[in-house]
């Protein structure tokens, strides 16, 4: 028998009539409280269009856990591709982790159960289960996949995946993981042996393959979902790891002025020791010495043919002699050679005579194509002092998501965009984050001229809420910095006292909304709202006046009306982003057991029709 443990907080209004008075029950999640024990280090990581990858840990922010910290950390100047993975926390204090013990279900029955068990924080905790459960166990689950937040005193929060088969069902006998050679690379592979069950099987993963085992994987989390011929069905959770990426830093020492007594270090860490070295001038080892002044560049591959991804390039300079700053770096367009590199000399003794390595002795270079530039600068007396600069194409602007929504035809993720009006653009990347918070893969492509909405069928919103990110692709291959996240609102539901019914969901993310508002179908008023509700609450419990078909909907209307042909002429607007629906045939009430019934597909009445702005609600 289910039991639920809910903390009681009577909210009273000014002027709020007897008849209003109600119950809320605050919803005891994580993901959007307030952290104020301590500080944050953010650690960028970005799969880049070469292979490898990038961090940069030079930037710290101070922040709250629930804050949008990705809206203000920006992934600027470089390529995304398949797959990226956003800023990693690394916390002092927040040491709460997660492990899943999972009972499974009968076949085609809601019997299983599933317990988190925390391990570190404060207590005490709070949970908060995709199923609608609110204890560390939830219980009568139908096979499938069930996500929970835990919460700790402190507002430390961290998530996991409890993956619920069916007994006498498939079974996954074996499996064999094959992470990545390198680290960035895309040549990770699942592999996996079913038995059990009635054959044939049919397999889903949450890329989207349907074939038994999945190959051409980047590093991240797989799920998988496998059905028999009577519907009873196995799932499981994969990681595809990576080794550590491939770095390489300088150190030189000056020539003197006239002579070749320069010398560099390579120090390599990360990859699989041992290391070898290609420098442009034939060097095959770390240390170099009798360098000239100039520019050198050159490669650092591990044992495992890693390699740090691009050229580093190592610059050789006299003492007291130019010093030679970049001012700054123009990107070429897509359509042209129009970069540029803008320096400036000081030092050593002018007159100066400069000499780039395409053949130009301008002190600035323009109409440049992508490439490799190294420039030399020599001074009246002979000293040298150089530098190097990279042109690449420029970036795509970032676009933005107008909303995500739950499509109450298809009952899958869309999501919602305002394209720029440009000639330049050839198509728009959908990412969605997987089961790992952070790691975000390729869920589909959408031309720009289609129009900007895509809908996900490879989500499950019944199941859970999901993150997204959109980039911009131009007609050259380019691909722009991911936009900021938005998250779908989850339902769920589950019986109350007497008549009641909980409603429990996410909120969005995205944009800033006063509030959200509940609707209720039945068969004979149709899509009703009932009530709103403000920002900050996530929960409320309803009773309907009559026990048949019950079906529930939040939804937050968005600050913009957003229209996805970016000429507002067809095809929205859309103004406001809807939760999966949740009925009460989930639950028997009688039995106290789980009963599947059809989810009729309702057409969802027009709320188009209020107004922009900003909402008061009270209770």
């Amino acid at each position: 028998m289910k039991k639920y443990l809910f903390l009681i907080f009577v909210v009273l209004t000014l002027n709020l009539k007897p008849a209003r008075r109600r119950l809320v029950l605050l919803l005891l999640a994580g993901g959007l409280q307030t952290l104020n024990c301590h500080a944050q280090t953010l650690e960028r990581q970005v799969v880049s269009s070469s292979g490898g990858y990038y961090s940069n840990t030079s930037l710290r922010f101070n922040f709250t856990i629930g804050e949008a910290v990705i809206q203000t950390f920006q992934n600027s100047g470089f390529i995304l591709t398949q797959g990226f993975q956003q800023p990693s926390l690394s916390t002092q204090n927040c040491n709460l982790t997660l492990s899943v013990t999972v009972v499974n279900s009968t076949c085609n029955q809601h019997n299983g159960s599933a317990t988190v068990n925390p391990d570190g924080g404060a207590q005490p905790y709070r949970y908060a289960w995709t199923s609608g459960d609110t204890l560390a166990t939830a219980d009568s689950l139908a096979a499938g996949m069930y996500m929970v937040t835990v919460t700790d005193a402190q507002a430390c929060s961290a998530f996991t995946l409890a993956t619920v088969s069916n007994t006498n069902g498939p079974v996954i006998s074996a499996h064999t993981i094959t992470n990545l050679t390198c680290f960035g690379s895309g040549n990770g592979a699942i592999n996996i042996t079913v038995s059990g069950g009635t054959t044939p099987y049919t397999f889903l993963w949450s890329t989207g393959a349907t074939t038994e085992d999945i190959s051409n994987l980047t590093a991240g989390p797989y799920e998988i979902e496998i059905t028999d011929f009577t519907g009873c069905m196995a799932t499981a959770s994969y990681f595809v790891g990576q080794p550590n990426q491939v770095n390489a830093v300088t150190t030189t020492t000056p020539a003197s002025c006239g002579n070749t007594n320069g010398a560099a270090t390579i120090t390599a860490t990360g990859g699989a020791q041992p290391y070898s070295f290609a420098w442009s001038n034939g060097g095959t080892v770390a240390t170099q010495t009798n360098l000239a002044p100039g520019v050198y560049s050159v490669i650092v591959t591990d044992s495992l043919g890693c390699t740090n991804g691009f050229p580093l390039m190592v610059s050789i300079n006299t003492a007291n002699g130019p010093v030679v700053t970049i001012d700054s770096v123009i990107q070429s367009g897509c359509s042209g050679n129009n970069g540029a590199i803008y320096v400036s000399v000081s030092g050593g003794n002018p007159p100066y005579i400069y000499n780039w390595s395409n053949s130009l002795h301008t002190q600035d270079i323009t109409q440049l194509a992508p490439g490799d530039y190294q420039l030399t600068v020599t001074d009246s007396l002979g000293c040298i002092g150089s530098t190097g600069a990279t042109i690449s194409h420029t970036q795509p602007a970032t676009p933005k998501i107008c909303i995500v929504t739950v499509d109450s035809i298809e009952h899958k993720n869309l999501i919602v965009w305002e394209k720029e009006v440009t000639t330049s653009i050839d198509y728009y990347n959908v990412y969605r984050e997987g089961s790992w918070a952070g790691y975000y893969f390729l869920a589909g492509s959408k031309s720009y001229n289609s129009m900007s909405a895509f809908l996900d069928v490879n989500s499950n919103p019944h199941q859970r809420a999901y993150r997204y990110k959109i980039t911009a692709v131009d007609l050259c291959g380019n691909e722009s910095d991911a936009s900021e996240p938005h998250k779908t609102i989850h339902l769920a539901i589950n019986s109350g006292i007497g008549n009641e019914w909980n409603l429990i969901w996410t909120e969005y993310e995205g944009y800033d909304f006063p509030g959200c508002y509940i609707y209720r179908h039945s068969n004979s008023q149709g899509w009703v709202l009932i009530d709103s509700i403000a920002t900050g609450y996530n929960s409320y419990n309803d009773i309907p006046p009559n026990q048949g078909q019950i079906n529930y909907m939040v939804t937050v209307r968005s600050p913009q009306i957003c229209s996805p042909t970016g000429t507002k002429d067809m095809g929205g607007p859309f103004s406001q982003s809807l939760s999966n629906i949740e009925d009460n045939g989930i639950i028997d009430k009688i039995s106290n057991s789980k009963s599947q019934i059809p989810r009729p597909k309702f057409q969802i009445p027009n709320f188009k029709s209020q107004e922009q702005g900003k909402y008061c609600f009270s209770l």
